[in-house]
């Protein structure tokens, strides 16, 4: 059995909340599974599943003597290059994050190689170097779904920060490529009710056909923003029986928590406890912000700015910002 869903799926979320094993329990069985583990956990798993190709990408790179990120990335790409096409139904990578690093460092090792940028240009400006190091990212994303339809990549969070004042949010520890490529992007948190994490829809899939009797393109959600529990069992049965217009069921719909969480704001014990760190922080002469940020965010857009210049201002994402006005 395949896993139902193509193309890069990101799995983030709370420590020992299962990412691992939504991974590898995505559906194929484990001789056409390739583990790529950099979390120093699933070799035991692998001694009683015994998957197609098994990597201990820690004891690799140390092994190998060279903890430049580039070197990292290098090891990765030569082990991926030993994968044939099709060899596999699935890819895990468990975790993500630390091949980012070696992605950028490549890049701007290459950076002559894969851009149009002139030497100075490279050198003196280096927000223009941004598009090459995107473009690498999405060939490397390519490259994994070369060698298998599906691949599983895992990340941990990490703390949200807006100047020097800790937000007490998190956010996923990755960079914006692996959010704009992947197909569905998923949030696990701990059940209390199960076992089984609960599932938070970060990026949703949806099925498309064409109505003959509208004349239009239809495109049709098939997951909620909130699965509980969140299986590979329970998403096979949305596929076979979408969302469509029915009305959501109690265990369907996020809480406070859980929607700030998915539209990438603040809640409101979140914001009281920024604004404490923040006027902590002014006490202690520790951050050069004077103001909390929702009166900067007034007086800016008062200014006449728009959402997403002031975003950029400040380093928010503008469903922030808006939550914020």
């Amino acid at each position: 059995m395949k896993c139902p869903v193509k193309g890069i799926i990101h799995v983030t979320g709370e420590i020992d909340s299962g990412k691992s094993t939504f991974a590898y329990t995505a559906g194929p069985e484990p001789s056409r599974i390739a583990f790529f583990d950099n979390d120093l956990k699933s070799e035991s798993i692998d001694k009683d599943l015994h998957f197609g190709a098994y990597f201990n990408l820690v004891r690799m790179f140390t092994q190998g003597g060279n903890f430049k990120p580039i070197a990292f990335f290098e090891m990765i790409m030569k082990l991926l290059d030993g994968i044939k096409e099709g060899e596999f139904d699935l890819i895990v990578f468990d975790n993500w994050t630390q091949i980012e690093g070696g992605i950028n460092a490549y890049a701007e090792a290459h950076i002559l190689e894969i851009s149009d940028l002139s030497m100075g240009q490279a050198k003196n400006m280096s927000q223009l170097t941004w598009p090459a190091k995107r473009a690498m990212y999405g060939r490397v994303l390519d490259a994994f779904l070369n060698k298998a339809e599906t691949v599983i990549v895992t990340t941990h969070l990490k703390d949200k920060w807006i100047g020097n004042v800790r937000t007490e949010a998190q956010i996923p520890q990755c960079q914006q490529p692996l959010a704009e490529k992947a197909s569905l992007r998923l949030w696990l948190r701990h059940n209390p009710d199960s076992q089984a994490p609960i599932g938070l829809v970060l990026k949703r899939i949806s099925k498309s056909y064409y109505d003959k009797k509208s004349g239009k393109v239809v495109i049709q959600p098939v997951l909620p923003r909130k699965i509980k529990p969140c299986t590979w069992e329970v998403i096979n049965e949305y596929l076979e029986n979408p969302l469509e217009d029915r009305e959501l069921r109690a265990d369907e719909v996020p809480d406070e928590f859980e929607l700030g969480i998915l539209d990438g704001i603040l809640t409101a014990d979140q914001k009281m406890m920024f604004r404490a760190g923040l006027a902590a922080s002014r006490e202690d002469n520790t951050t050069p912000i004077d103001v909390p940020v929702e009166v900067m965010i007034k007086e800016m857009a008062a200014g006449g700015m728009k959402v997403g210049v002031i975003a950029k201002e400040l380093g928010l994402g503008i469903a922030e910002v808006r939550g914020l006005m």
